[in-house]
């Protein structure tokens, strides 16, 4: 067997693809109606209520994703094509 050179290792990566996922929390300011409504939301906020559901949403959105990538379920799309083989995902999360 022989080694990979270098410039194989240069195509490979090159190959490989990056998605940016970008996902935006906020509220509608037309749902609230009173001043009592905005201030119990933003009580929610700063007791860190909200970043608990956004933390949340995540998780489940991550899951989804390994559970796709990695073991698809019968139904699934992805159970029907053949995954290359040596390929890996990252899901780093970063927040603003």
């Amino acid at each position: 067997m022989t080694s990979i050179t270098r410039e194989t290792l240069d195509r490979l990566e090159e190959c490989a693809a990056a998605i940016n996922l970008h996902l935006t929390f906020w509220f509608d300011t037309e749902c609230f109606h009173t001043e009592e409504e905005a201030l119990e939301i933003l009580q929610y906020c700063e007791a860190g209520e909200f970043a608990d559901f956004t933390d949340t949403c995540v998780d489940e959105l991550i899951g989804l994703i390994h559970t796709e990538f990695f073991d698809p379920p019968h139904q699934s799309p992805l159970a029907t094509i053949d995954k290359p083989v040596g390929i890996n995902l990252d899901t780093g999360i970063s927040y603003e």
